[in-house]
């Protein structure tokens, strides 16, 4: 049968008590680090860097900011947790689905994934959407991202505000900085940090390590975490099978503060992945699994440039970027009797290497920020599949230019443009008639935008903005061909002609801050937005091939489809007393294809989050309980007879806990201990899904800065 209906994954995998727990400092300031915020002028930046770290926390902002409304930053450099998902639901707007395993969770921003390249994925601003397979098994992405112990800050620009980002750049880009000796030591000349951790569901024991040096002028940084976990067991205490994993993070990092007005940076970042993948997860069928191998290597060079004048604020980053994927799948049957899937070894290479340059120039009331951005991607397979992305590159091109006016002392106005030109090259691709040739596709984009932003009263803001963006066709959308991998019943057909996917996005929304008496502190932020995409690209049967052992084999080809309209909701809210912090944030999106109404595939529903923190000074002590939630998913699927029928997901709630102790006597350490999904939740995140979530899960943890 053929699945039309709308793929609905309200989204909360993990919570913010992570199998491997929090921090005392963490779990008692993070939440005021999540901060809604706009741009600063030169001088303030430069104060800024003179402030102290906690004032730093609660005053994020950055010029590379597109526009003058919300953008979320999160400080992680104290946070010695190491899964990303306990991030991204702090963060309204934000999802993750896909396979229990590290290299295959596709991340969402406003309904759009990373996995498509709809939205963005960056480290140190390098665009990491993998040019390696679009997607994988349980719609899942190949995709390495850091652990968030090595990182310093976690940045979020909603619905394409962010113009230093071209193609992709629909949904949203999540921007990560890794740790520099600056970060990680602070104040200090030597020292660093250490976690132990341990989850009882899967035997998965996790182990980081980050030391540093720092002077007046130069410092120097060398970081490593690993983990290893056995298969978990899901809410019927059924084990997944297949879903062990091994994986490894190094960074090392060098500082040149190389005079007051200029700096130097340099890292070397190094993911490596071994997981098991499987056709369907936890089938009652002995399918083989695939070993996905994944290893991403990242070399950034940072020049600043911020002399003692308004005209000039420089920021230059080179970069080069290298994933290498093998696909290790032995010989299998898919029942007794049939025949015999022969045994592959995919190796897969990507790289991308570029530059983006931009400069912030300060005028009368006026904040200019310009620059030029361009990357060279390139792909290759010794694939012995017959469904196989052939030899390809990428080349883009953009330049950007913004103009945040400030009219008013409490109102201000942003337009933005930007060009971009790509161009598509596939080598030895075959057609109708078997006969291999040369394929390119070369297009450009104009890209508008415009916002504008009032400050009410000194608590209460609000804004309005429209802006524009594009994707450009993958690799494998446009020049992928052959039988389905692993015997799977599709052939793919290439597709030259494909448009590159175009969004209008709608936004508007308040914020709100107010310090009430005894210094509580109270923060809101509603948003709304309609994001219409026109030249949706989407996978479409085009016909039948001969049938084989499974019937009929349909022919699939990536086309353009005229729109799809994503409407969405982002609400977030938090209260801080010396009692407790309490946080909420709910998303609501919904996507559908206006030229039929069909709900559209890879949509997130609904999903909510709260939690309470709740400090014992006198027992040197916070506990913490939270919950995920998430709206029944409704879906249509279209049967062998024609006919549709509806079906439904239910919705679920997942309850934790956790307690953290820091000692007065030693007050860098941190011990934690906590339960996730209490009540042993069987759920699904997908509507398709073959495999549930991780049930009751145990877990231990240890931090310890130095």
């Amino acid at each position: 049968m053929k699945k039309v209906g709308f793929k609905l994954s309200s989204i909360a995998i993990l919570v913010l008590l992570s199998s491997k727990g929090y921090a005392l400092p963490y779990n008692t300031q993070h939440l005021e680090s999540i901060e809604v915020t706009g741009q600063l002028k030169t001088k303030q930046n430069k104060q800024m860097k003179n402030a102290n770290f906690a004032n730093y926390k609660t005053n994020l902002s950055d010029s590379s900011s597109m526009i003058p409304y919300q953008k979320y930053k999160i400080d992680v450099s104290a946070t010695p947790n190491n899964d990303l998902e306990n991030l991204i639901n702090l963060t309204p707007g934000l999802d993750t689905i896909g396979a229990p395993k590290p290299i295959t969770q596709n991340i969402q921003v406003n309904g759009l994934d990373v996995g498509t390249g709809r939205s963005i994925f960056a480290v140190n601003g390098v665009s990491q959407a993998s040019f390696l397979m679009p997607g994988g098994h349980g719609d899942s992405t190949i995709l390495n991202t850091p652990s968030p112990f090595l990182l310093h800050s976690l940045s979020v620009y909603q619905s394409g505000s962010n113009l230093s980002f071209g193609s992709g750049n629909m949904g949203g880009v999540i921007d990560t900085e890794t740790l520099t000796a600056k970060s990680l030591l602070k104040n200090k000349e030597i020292g660093g940090k250490l976690y132990l951790g341990f989850d009882f569901n899967n035997d998965k024991f996790t182990q980081g390590i980050a030391t540093g040096i720092q002077n007046d002028q130069f410092g120097f940084l060398i970081a490593g975490i690993g983990n290893q976990n056995n298969n978990y067991k899901d809410g019927n205490n059924q084990i997944v099978k297949d879903s062990e994993a091994h994986q490894f993070q190094g960074l090392i990092n060098f500082n040149w503060d190389i005079n007051d007005y200029q700096s130097l940076n340099l890292s070397y970042l190094n993911i490596n992945n071994d997981t098991n993948s499987k056709i369907s997860p936890n089938n009652s069928d002995d399918f083989a699994p695939t070993i996905l191998k994944l290893n991403t290597q990242q070399y950034n060079l940072k020049y600043n440039l911020n002399p003692d004048n308004e005209y000039v604020n420089l920021k230059l980053n080179l970069f080069y970027l290298k994933n290498r994927l093998n696909q290790q799948t032995p010989s299998y049957s898919f029942f007794p009797g049939a025949p015999i899937i022969p045994a592959v070894n995919d190796k897969n290479t990507g790289t991308k290497q570029g530059f983006k340059i931009q400069n912030t120039t300060n005028l009368y009331k006026q904040n200019i920020t310009y620059g030029l951005d361009y990357q060279y991607t390139k792909y290759n397979t010794n694939s012995p599949r017959s469904a196989k992305t052939p030899k390809s590159n990428q080349k883009q091109f953009g330049i950007f230019i913004k103009d945040q006016i400030h009219l008013t002392k409490i109102w201000s106005i942003t337009p933005g443009l930007r060009f971009d030109d790509y161009t598509n090259k596939g080598f030895d691709i075959p057609n109708e008639q078997n006969i291999k040739s040369n394929q390119t596709d070369k297009d450009s984009k104009l890209s508008k935008s415009i916002s504008t932003k009032l400050q009410l009263t000194d608590s209460l803001s609000t804004y309005l903005a429209y802006t524009e963006g594009f994707r450009a066709p993958n690799f494998f959308e446009q020049f992928a061909y052959g039988s389905h991998a692993g015997g799977i019943p599709t052939i793919f057909a290439p597709n030259f002609s494909l448009e590159p996917e175009e969004s209008a996005n709608k936004e508007f929304g308040f914020d709100y801050k107010k310090v009430l008496p005894n210094d509580d502190l109270l923060t809101a932020h509603i948003s709304i937005f309609q994001n219409d995409i026109h030249n949706f690209i989407n996978s479409e049967t085009i016909g039948f091939a001969p049938p084989g052992m499974f019937g009929p084999i349909e022919i699939e080809q990536y086309q353009n489809i005229d729109k799809v309209r994503i409407k969405g909701v982002n609400i977030n809210t938090s209260y801080k007393n010396e009692y407790f912090i309490f946080h909420t944030s709910y998303t609501y999106n919904r996507g559908i294809n206006t030229d039929n109404g069909q709900l559209i595939n890879n949509m997130p529903l609904s999903k909510g989050y709260s939690s309470i923190s709740i400090p014992v000074k006198s027992m040197d002590t916070t506990f913490i309980f939270s919950s995920n939630y998430a709206a029944r998913q409704t879906h249509s699927v279209e049967l062998d007879d024609g006919s549709i029928k509806n079906e439904v997901n239910p919705g679920y709630a997942i309850y934790n806990a956790n307690v953290s102790y820091q000692p007065h006597s030693i007050k860098d350490l941190t011990l934690n201990a906590g339960i996730n999904n209490i009540t042993n939740k069987a759920y699904r995140t997908n509507y398709d899904s073959d495999f549930f979530e991780m049930g009751r899960n145990v877990f231990l943890s240890m931090n310890y800065n130095f």
